[in-house]
């Protein structure tokens, strides 16, 4: 779910949790700034200052994050990992295909 607040649309802490797979690549000031924006609230100049970074700098992180996060919140997607048997696990395979094959006609 997102609010929107001031000119920054915020993700709740769950959408947060959702998404960390997708994100826990980024360097972790990146995703400290991106927190504290979009979750916590907090202007970007605060935030900018808090991790000792330019407002330039912050916003550069918190665009990056945010080009990774919104297409999986908006499609409300999930990440699983699992073991599974390798029956089970070709039919996880092949329900993925079809899924992005369907995405990328749109």
């Amino acid at each position: 779910m997102t609010t929107k607040r001031s000119n920054v649309k915020r993700i709740t802490e769950q959408d947060w949790k959702r998404v960390e797979p997708a994100i826990n690549h980024f360097a972790k000031v990146s995703l400290d700034i991106a927190h504290a924006v979009l979750v916590e609230g907090k202007k970007l100049q605060v935030a900018a200052e808090e991790f000792g970074r330019t407002k330039q700098t912050a916003n550069a992180a918190i665009k990056r994050v945010r080009e990774t996060i919104e297409p999986l919140l908006d499609n409300r997607l999930e990440y699983v990992e699992v073991w599974l048997p390798p029956e089970l696990a070709d039919k996880v395979r092949v329900m993925a295909e079809e899924f992005h094959s369907s995405q990328a006609q749109k």
